[in-house]
């Protein structure tokens, strides 16, 4: 289950990127094959690497690097070459030049019509990755993994889908601030559900260096007191770690809306960052459905 809920999330994140052909007059086109290759690593500074490759049909395929350590991610996706095998370039972060060789095959059917084949075996090649400023490090030479083949397109996911999202009740109150930051976007978001008022914190930082997209997140699950908020005018947040630091909003009437204090994250590969201050535009939203979004994404 959890194998197919990371395959759900990250599939459709990379496919979405995809410049995917569509048919004219609504004509049936047959699916064409998904195949999502898998490796893990362990690297250096305790982070857990996972190295990805999605590709639909014949268009080339997106590789992606995702570095791990607790609540830190850092994620780095590519347009890898078209050809054989698996050849990718993360800027001058690190190559991916590997082919899959497989030693078992299974094929399961998950529901009428659609086949997953799963296959466990060796990429023969190399990879090596360094995270900004050193913070991991790892270099490796025909690693085992996995690749899993949709040859009837995306399918087999009906119990993973969330039926239920829309049940009244299931309300959350968000702050959430976002600015712009050396051509990115930098973003928080503070949360406490309504039902038993869990609250949990996210930040995030988009980038984009050349061809290479970048999404670095921080995580953070705090009590009822860390983040504190009054109708739509006040609120404050002091997340645990890894964030520093604590942060008020308040929009009074007739004047502009503020976001100040000393809340700041270091990502991986990105230290210091503040989360408040000139630029950020920030919003309290009480009583928000979990399918809308508090600050619309820039």
């Amino acid at each position: 289950m959890k194998a197919r809920r990371r395959l759900l999330v990250l599939g459709c994140a990379l496919a979405a990127l995809a410049a995917l052909p569509t048919s004219a007059f609504g004509a049936p086109v047959r699916e064409p094959e998904l195949r999502f290759a898998t490796i893990e690593l362990e690297s250096s500074n305790d982070y857990e690497i996972e190295v990805a490759a999605l590709r639909e049909g014949r268009h080339a395929p997106i590789a992606l690097v995702s570095a791990k350590q607790g609540p830190l991610e850092a994620h780095y996706e590519v347009r890898a070459e078209l050809g054989v095998g698996i050849h990718a370039a993360f800027g001058s972060l690190g190559q991916l030049d590997v082919s899959f060789e497989r030693h078992d095959k299974k094929v399961t059917r998950p529901e009428p019509g659609c086949r997953w084949i799963s296959e466990s075996g060796v990429f023969r090649g190399s990879f090596r990755f360094t995270g900004e400023g050193g913070y991991t490090a790892v270099e490796t030479v025909d690693p085992e993994g996995r690749v899993l083949r949709l040859p009837n397109g995306f399918c087999g996911f009906e119990d993973d889908r969330p039926a239920r999202l829309g049940i009244p009740g299931l309300n959350q109150t968000v702050l959430a601030a976002q600015a712009e930051r050396n051509g990115g976007t930098v973003s928080f978001e503070a949360s406490r559900w309504n039902v038993d008022r869990s609250v949990s914190f996210e930040a995030s930082l988009r980038e984009r260096v050349g061809e290479m997209r970048i999404l670095r997140t921080a995580k953070a699950r705090g009590t009822t007191r860390t983040f504190l908020s009054s109708k739509k005018s006040r609120a404050s947040v002091s997340p645990p770690q890894p964030f520093r630091g604590s942060a008020r909003f308040r929009d009074p009437a007739h004047r502009p809306a503020s976001w100040t204090g000393s809340l700041h994250v270091s990502f991986p590969g990105a230290l210091d960052v503040p989360l408040t201050g000139e630029g950020f535009t920030a919003k309290l939203c009480p009583r928000l459905s979990i399918l809308s979004r508090c600050l619309r994404s820039r």
